[in-house]
């Protein structure tokens, strides 16, 4: 199994599924680290202290939280267990991998530098095996015979690439390209909350998130949410996707954020909220879909529905 920059040979294909699985999670007890490499364990150790923070920042939660013990016992099981490579600098972040044995061991490339290895130490802290089924964040995968069948990671990656960010102090700017899985996943978080989402990924509750849109939409709906981000994830690979030629990519985006906006305007019409609240969260939703023209006018694509939320105020 795979899962990073460029795939490793596999016996198995890969397709996308729509099933999703509900993981049941058991507490680990945090254990000693016990890496022998120095240059590893000094790039784990300085990502504990980070993930650590992120965790109490996020959710509130101080050392003696149960939930916060879980997630990094969790982290400590599986980083002892793994095989850990940093290739030298000339080592290119695409090549990083995370693959899985048949006996459930992980096996981490990364090239030298921070960014690289913390998205895949954030990508071991989220990992669980279950029956015949593999979590990894919002994601998870179990084989049908010769195929591999894959459910969320589009909206895991995203995920990944937020936390890593955070991680390393590097945030989008005007200059810097944002991959839409990534967006997708920051407007998750404003719709359901930083600390809602947070905890839905390293619970590898997937099936928890689909409950969760399902309230604001209908579940056939939810479930055909993370599909598209799916089929965008591997938009380049008719492979995985199933399709001769992918659907085209500006419809996805497009289906994608109206179902965001349909559930964000179901959520906060069920609010108990103030004015000046539900306001304020209008208006900071509204923006992250705000492009520029040529004319230097601002536009808001597909957005009638958000544009009446405004009118109402």
């Amino acid at each position: 199994m795979w899962w990073g920059g460029m795939r490793m040979k596999s016996k198995y294909n890969f397709k996308l599924g729509k099933d999703i699985v509900p993981f049941h999670a058991e507490e680990k007890e945090r254990v000693p680290l016990s890496i022998t490499n120095e240059k590893i364990c000094g790039g784990v150790v300085n990502f504990l202290i980070i993930f650590e923070e992120l965790i109490e920042s996020v959710t509130g939660w101080d050392y003696t939280s149960p939930h916060k013990k879980a997630m990094l016992g969790n982290f400590f099981q599986n980083v002892n267990e793994a095989n850990i490579v940093i290739k030298r600098s000339f080592f290119s972040r695409s090549d990083s991998s995370f693959t899985i044995d048949e006996d459930g061991k992980v096996n981490i490339v990364v090239c030298n530098d921070n960014e690289s290895l913390y998205r895949e130490l954030f990508r071991l802290a989220s990992y669980n095996k279950e029956g015949e089924t593999t979590f990894l964040g919002l994601s998870q995968s179990h084989n049908e015979g010769e195929t591999e069948v894959i459910v969320g990671e589009g909206l895991s990656s995203g995920y990944l690439n937020l936390l890593t960010g955070v991680a390393t102090r590097k945030h989008g700017t005007p200059d810097e390209e944002i991959d839409f899985n990534t967006e997708v996943m920051k407007k998750l978080e404003m719709i359901l909350g930083t600390e809602r989402v947070f905890t839905l990924f390293f619970s590898n509750d997937l099936n928890g998130l689909v409950e969760e849109l399902a309230s604001y939409s209908s579940l056939e709906d939810a479930k055909h949410f993370v599909y598209l981000n799916d089929i965008y994830y591997y938009r380049d690979n008719s492979k995985v996707t199933g399709k001769k030629k992918t659907e085209d990519v500006k419809k996805i985006v497009e289906d994608i954020n109206s179902y965001l906006i349909d559930i964000f305007v179901a959520k906060i019409e069920q609010e108990d909220i103030d004015e000046e609240t539900r306001n304020k969260r209008v208006e900071k939703f509204i923006s992250t879909f705000e492009l520029t023209n040529e004319d230097g006018r601002k536009e808001y694509p597909i957005l009638p529905k958000l544009l009446d939320l405004r009118k109402q105020q």
